[in-house]
């Protein structure tokens, strides 16, 4: 989100900043096509906070397994709440 005013708007990312942000790219994501919380997101799907945590901060990266996870929980849901409800 972009502040009014912000002087540093303008200013590109480093190399490492960008990074970062795309590492965070899919656990965002996920996470927020559920329309949860980090705490309820990791409740919901079994994940570890902490690891939530670390993902959308882009200081760890998930496993291929947990990509596919998050890629699943990203494109559906509601299908895996209801299934995991069970």
């Amino acid at each position: 989100m972009e502040v009014l005013g912000d002087a540093t708007a303008d200013i590109p990312l480093t190399d490492v900043e960008f990074e970062c942000g795309r590492k965070a790219f899919l656990p965002t994501k996920a996470r927020l096509a559920t329309g949860m919380t980090k705490a309820e997101f990791s409740n919901t799907f079994t994940i570890l906070l902490d690891k939530i945590c670390a993902w959308e901060k882009g200081i760890e990266e998930p496993s291929i397994v947990e990509r596919a996870y998050l890629s699943l929980i990203r494109r559906h849901p509601q299908q895996l709440i209801d299934m995991l409800s069970k």
